[in-house]
This record gives structure tokens, sequence and C-alpha cells, in this order.
């Protein structure tokens, strides 16, 4: 498909929706049901969504590969609407190990805590490993910035921790903050577990 090509079954408003929202979610493509909902596109069938998202994906990866300055922003079109293609594909791989560390089942979920050190977030309440493992929770669940789903869960338990009056932290920019660190965390875990290639080893000359 060209740069700007009309994406057939959809209208530039609902393609907008539908990457604001595919950004937010671990592993997007297995999440359509949640992006579906979280972008207001229920009456389009599953398959299409996927295949949206494949597309989306397949144009932002090939834009990225031919980009001879790998630091530049790289704008593509998905019909009328611009897309930062590396920021697309940077959110995702931000977000993917998070979607990995997570068991699929809610109360699976629940029970799941991050298993390392991490800084103080010196927010006004009190705050530790258990309510930064029940954010990252919310995150899997709603997707990343939908701060007021995650205070509406009760099963998360942080409706008297996060955006409660305007002067005690964590806001919504404290939130924002967290997450992003955490999830970085998250992936440097993953780094860490992921199995080392063995090296060459050098065999000294005899003389």
């Amino acid at each position: 498909k060209k740069k700007g090509e009309k994406v057939k079954g959809f209208v530039d408003a609902e393609v907008r929706r539908f990457i604001k929202s595919y950004k937010k979610f671990p592993l997007p493509l297995t999440r359509m049901k949640d992006i579906a909902l979280d972008a207001d596109l229920t009456e389009k069938p599953i398959p299409q969504l996927v295949e949206l998202g494949r597309h989306i994906r397949e144009i932002c990866e090939a834009a990225i590969n031919n980009e001879t300055e790998p630091k530049k922003a790289t704008s593509i079109k998905i019909g009328n609407v611009s897309v930062n293609a590396k920021t697309l594909m940077d959110t995702e791989g931000l977000l993917r190990p998070l979607g990995k560390a997570l068991p699929g089942e809610k109360s699976e979920r629940l029970k799941w805590t991050l298993n390392t050190s991490v800084k103080e977030a010196h927010f006004d309440v009190d705050w530790g490993i258990e309510e930064d493992s029940r954010l990252l929770n919310g995150i899997f669940e709603y997707g990343l910035g939908s701060w007021e789903q995650v205070k509406a869960d009760r099963d998360l338990n942080l409706e008297g921790k996060i955006l409660l009056n305007a002067n005690c932290k964590p806001q919504t920019k404290h939130l924002d903050v967290r997450a992003s660190y955490l999830l970085r965390v998250l992936s440097r875990l993953e780094g860490k577990d992921k199995p080392k290639k063995p090296g060459r080893t050098k065999t000294k000359k005899v003389a």
C-alpha cells in the first residue's frame, strides 16, 4: 500500500483514535477487543482491526528501516493521518516487557509483584512496590495513561492513592513519569533474563 492511501473500511477520525489506543496497550495485536473499546470502534470486526494494526506496524517498520538518519523522527501517513513511526514503535517496545511479564488472567495478575528494587516515588501518599505493581497491572488492563479507569478499579485498590486533590501527588503527570520509569525497569529486567550468546573463545597461538 502506498503512503497516504485511504484505509479501506476506516475514516481518518477512526484511524486517529485507533492509533492513539494502539500505543496504550502492551502487545497491541493481541489486545484488539480492549483497543476497540478504548477507541470507540466496537462496531468494527476484530479481524479488520488486527489487519489495520498490522498494516500500520508494517509501514512504521519499513519507514524506520529506510530512514538514513536513525535518530530522525520519521513521519508517515495512514490515510490522511500523520504518524510518528519511531514514537509508535518505541512505545510498543517499551510496553512489550509488561505484556510478557504479567499473567493473562486478571486474578493471577493481581497476585503479581514487581520483583526488583526501585527508586522511591516521593509521592504524598504511602507508596511502595505493592502500589507500583498495581499501577503496572492497571496499565496492562486499561492502557498507558488511563489513570481515571485505573483509579476506578476497586481490585487495584489505588482509589485512595492517585488523583486525589490537585495538590496531592501523584497527579497525571507524576503517574506518567512513574509509569515510564517502571516500564524501563521491566525492560532492563527482561534484558538480564535473556540468555547471553556464547562469546567466541580466543585460542592462544603456540609460539
